[in-house]
């Protein structure tokens, strides 16, 4: 073989490996970082993979930007002066909240500990005893600061199992209802597991975090076998309008893998539901829509005709709402992206919506008071 034909084969050698390890598309060097982290702690029976990249979060800018956002929305919604009035100061109130967690609260804790990043891991063959596993990340210079992390963790988290792994702080959540017994069970149970596990961060992770890979907030959901059960065993006690719209089939094959991308700093959250084609997400989509109409058409044929007519009026007016969230088929994915252009457009109608389920509230609480 001549030296220009075995540069060749080399070079097709290693488009097949990486098509096989990859995919058909490259893995990110953001991706890659967040695998060479959290792949330790993962196997085929993880069913979430989170991570909170405090290095990108711009506390700052983040609350300049929201307050930007409602500003600029309450000044084009068209509220009169008394929703307004109930309104913004609600809003407000919550941005200063905001502020105040980034700087004083456990968010701004963790950046001043030197915390770089939060990981969170769920694995189906351990939720029932520890629901979630926590990994604090932090740069070499700031390893030292792990000790004084662990005392505020295990002061809020009693029955919590802390190690030190490297840069990683390892914390091992524990249902708080357990006895001293069961917790020492699940924590042997949870160990035993650890010996046990061959390291693998599955594809769906991989493409999941693909489609988040920018925002510093980033979460992605795949089932694994066990889950999938239970999904299934879930949408068979289901309503039967849900059933018949949304067999576990349309489901499972319409939701490979879903993702969250959360980008604090300009406020946009995007959301998207990966199916096995372009046709699983299409009938995932139909499904929804017919679930939806079905429950919003209920026999109001006993009903008086003015009762009717309002009770239509109020589900046309839930429909809206549902549909205002419902995410847009994509090709093979379904997108739901929440931006500035999002919240200008819908905003009175999010403001009814919190103005409804507040009014509702008052009157069960005034109701249970005078029932009492």
């Amino acid at each position: 073989m001549n030296p220009m034909n075995k540069v060749l084969s080399a070079l097709f050698f290693s488009l097949f490996v990486a098509s096989t390890v990859y995919g058909q598309e490259a893995t990110s060097p953001q991706v890659e970082a967040i695998a060479s982290k959290v792949t330790p702690f993962v196997d085929k029976s993880t069913i979430v993979v989170a991570q909170f990249d405090l290095k990108k979060l711009d506390p700052e800018l983040s609350v300049k930007t929201l307050r930007e956002i409602v500003d600029g929305s309450l000044s084009k919604a068209g509220l009169d002066e008394n929703a307004k009035a109930l309104i913004e100061p609600m809003l407000m109130q919550g941005i200063t909240a905001m502020e105040t967690e980034f700087k004083e609260g456990q968010i701004g804790q963790l950046i001043q500990s030197g915390c770089e990043e939060v990981f969170v891991v769920v694995n189906s063959m351990t939720m029932a005893q520890s629901p979630a596993r926590v990994l604090f990340s932090f740069g070499e210079s700031a390893s030292a600061n792990m000790d004084v992390l662990v005392e505020k963790l295990s002061q809020a988290n009693p029955g919590a199992a802390f190690e030190k792994k490297d840069n990683f702080l390892v914390v091992d959540t524990f249902q708080p209802q357990l006895s001293e017994s069961e917790q020492a069970d699940a924590k042997k149970y949870v160990a035993g597991l650890d010996k046990k596990r061959k390291p693998q961060l599955r594809s769906e992770f991989v493409e999941g975090l693909e489609r988040t890979k920018t925002a510093p907030l980033k979460v992605v959901f795949a089932p694994d076998m066990a889950l999938k059960g239970m999904i299934q065993m879930g949408l068979g006690m289901a309503p039967e309008n849900v059933r018949e719209a949304l067999p576990s089939k349309t489901v499972l094959d319409g939701a490979k893998w879903v993702s969250l991308g959360v980008d604090l700093n300009r406020w946009i959250i995007d959301l998207n539901v990966k199916g096995n084609s372009t046709e699983a997400t299409q009938a995932l989509y139909d499904g929804l829509i017919k679930a939806k109409d079905s429950s919003l058409s209920p026999d109001l044929a006993a009903l008086p005709e003015e009762a009717q007519s309002q009770i239509k009026e109020q589900l046309k007016a839930v429909d809206a709402q549902v549909m205002m969230f419902m995410p847009k088929v994509k090709e093979d994915r379904l997108q739901l992206t929440i931006d500035k252009k999002f919240l200008d457009t819908n905003f009175p109608a999010l403001v009814q919506m919190g103005m409804s389920a507040a009014q509702a509230a008052m009157q069960q609480m005034m109701e249970s008071g005078l029932g009492e």
